[in-house]
């Protein structure tokens, strides 16, 4: 008899301190299974459903503003890209808020903004959705006097489900 009020007490217990502190910020996406990148300056871990591609000639790339470090989509049969996830340094010598306020301004209104460690130092992380079909997020953070973005867009009906690959970059994201 002991031991199921034991149980229940611990059970109780347990459910009154998960409710203390304040708001929980929202639950992370599972992360995906993952393969390994380095090059660029860069290594990470990036989704096995995602292949690396190289983004030179493409026209949606800035290449005035950007050096792009590492690039990679997830692709759907039969329907084109998914998804696109790029990790990039600013070349402009442009500042951390100017490199923000533009890159809104071009993704759309931010909806979310969130703070995490990305490369050993805070980045910003912004969540904005560009029209009725995309929805991007993108971080930005300062290490050695350079400015980085690392941005993730896809369809609306996908976002959910491809969130993952951010955070998993972005967790082991090192510069």
């Amino acid at each position: 008899m002991k031991k199921p009020l034991a149980l229940l007490a611990l059970v109780a217990i347990s459910v009154a301190i998960s409710g203390c502190g304040g708001k929980s910020s929202p639950k992370a996406a599972p992360l995906p299974p993952s393969q390994p990148y380095s090059g660029n300056g860069v290594s990470l871990q990036f989704p096995k459903s995602w292949q690396q591609i190289d983004v030179t000639g493409i026209g949606s790339f800035d290449f005035t503003k950007w050096n792009y470090l590492a690039t990679f989509a997830k692709s759907v049969p039969d329907s084109g890209q998914v998804a696109v996830l790029t990790v990039a340094s600013n070349k402009t010598g442009a500042s951390l808020k100017d490199v923000e306020t533009s890159e809104i301004q071009i993704w759309g209104d931010a909806e979310a903004t969130d703070y995490r460690t990305v490369s050993g130092v805070k980045a910003t992380v912004i969540t904005t959705k560009a029209n009725s079909e995309e929805q991007s997020i993108l971080a930005f953070f300062t290490k050695n006097g350079v400015v980085y973005e690392v941005k993730f867009g896809c369809k609306n009906e996908n976002f959910s489900g491809e969130k993952g690959a951010i955070d998993l970059v972005l967790s082991s994201l090192k510069v």
